[in-house]
């Protein structure tokens, strides 16, 4: 009984025996060191995200404002709408540009997934002078999630402000540009991430609708985010508009998306409405 020798290297010592003897040698290729911002992206993005906040919390709270700021930075970002500010959550901040722009902001950036940041940031550094078109370099993957992100922040938006405008529990009293913020951060934080800047209960039936749909939703494949996934929704509906239209294939940004591809997400839809 022989032994392999692989690379020059016996392999006796690890237990494996052939019948003949030959020698191997592994192929060599120039491997890139990849920084992978799951590992260190999200503690920048969490320690950025608590050092915004230490303003409005530590000047609420003093020294505690630390840790509260520490604490609703990660959750917002890991969307789990989890804070130890108030029983009320956020509602006492409605009005605050800051809070609301911050905690939007990290519930997107979470909800938008590791694969779009990965794809975002090694197009980022291919980039020339002579060519910055961004989005067109992006994979269909990433193309998908921002668009769809960007459209269900939008709609809500702009639903969620009519419903609620003339609403006295709600959004009813206060200024333009108040009800405009309000109305942007619950269209934000309903696809999962569960903070309140408004008491959920006061909404109006509409309002609740429209939540219940971007809940819903949620963020998209690989991030912080729950629900069914924006790109599986975006690939339900435009596979469901080609059917109508009697396409043979459904295509986005240019891009045939193949059956596999439909077939997973239809299973997705499925299996999360059964369970929910």
């Amino acid at each position: 009984m022989s032994t392999l020798i692989f690379n020059g290297q016996d392999l006796a010592d690890f237990g494996v025996h052939i019948s003949g003897e030959g020698t191997f040698n592994a192929p060599t290729r120039a491997v890139e060191e990849q920084i992978v911002p799951g590992r260190n992206g999200t503690l920048i993005i969490d320690g950025i995200g608590a050092v915004l906040y230490m303003p409005v919390f530590v000047s609420d709270f003093g020294a505690k404002g630390i840790w509260i700021s520490v604490f609703n930075s990660v959750s917002a970002f890991c969307n789990a709408g989890i804070d130890i500010i108030a029983e009320n959550s956020l509602c006492d901040y409605a009005t605050n540009p800051l809070i609301n722009i911050v905690t939007s902001a990290l519930i997107i950036l979470g909800g938008l997934g590791y694969i779009v940041w990965w794809d975002v940031l090694r197009v980022v550094r291919s980039c020339s002078r002579k060519n910055r078109k961004i989005f067109k370099r992006l994979t269909l993957h990433s193309k998908i999630a921002i668009t769809s992100t960007a459209v269900l922040i939008l709609v809500g938006t702009v639903l969620i402000f009519a419903f609620e405008y003339s609403n006295p529990l709600t959004v009813g009293e206060m200024s333009l540009f108040d009800k405009l913020q309000v109305s942007f951060f619950q269209s934000v934080t309903t696809r999962t991430a569960g903070f309140a800047s408004v008491p959920q209960e006061d909404l109006t039936n509409a309002s609740a609708a429209v939540s219940i749909i971007l809940m819903t939703v949620g963020g998209s494949p690989v991030g912080t985010a729950g629900g069914m996934k924006t790109v599986t929704v975006a690939v339900l509906i435009c596979s469901a508009f080609a059917t109508i239209r009697n396409k043979n294939s459904a295509t986005m940004f240019g891009r045939r998306i193949n059956e596999g591809a439909i077939k997973n997400a239809v299973a997705v839809a499925v299996a999360f409405l059964l369970i929910c």
